[in-house]
């Protein structure tokens, strides 16, 4: 059967894993509930590595160039804290995004 015929009777391809589905099971950019999910998984943990690399890295500037009193300690934590969740939140969506632009539908 042709791409086309198989386009009018429902099925489409998967853009990330090539798996036939129906139409109903893709999203608008044409992946499966599957594929959607495991690219939320890989971009969690590349989000979540980003954000402690930051936050590690604010940490360190923090501790070796401000060096903090222990009046406002609770100051600088909440703002390596705040780094970390900020820096996972933009790197999770940056690598969630670029996973679908590699994979889009041509």
């Amino acid at each position: 059967m042709s791409d086309q015929a198989r386009r009018r009777l429902g099925d489409l391809y998967c853009a990330r894993c090539q798996e036939t589905r129906s139409a109903p099971e893709l999203d608008r950019n044409l992946w499966c509930e599957f594929c959607v999910s495991e690219a939320r998984r890989v971009a969690s943990r590349v989000g979540h590595t980003a954000g402690a690399l930051m936050a590690l890295g604010l940490a360190a500037w923090i501790w070796l160039v401000q060096q903090p009193s222990d009046l406002v300690i609770g100051g600088w934590v909440a703002t390596v804290v705040a780094a970390f969740w900020f820096g996972s939140r933009v790197s999770r969506e940056i690598s969630f995004g670029v996973q679908r632009f590699k994979h889009r539908p041509r």
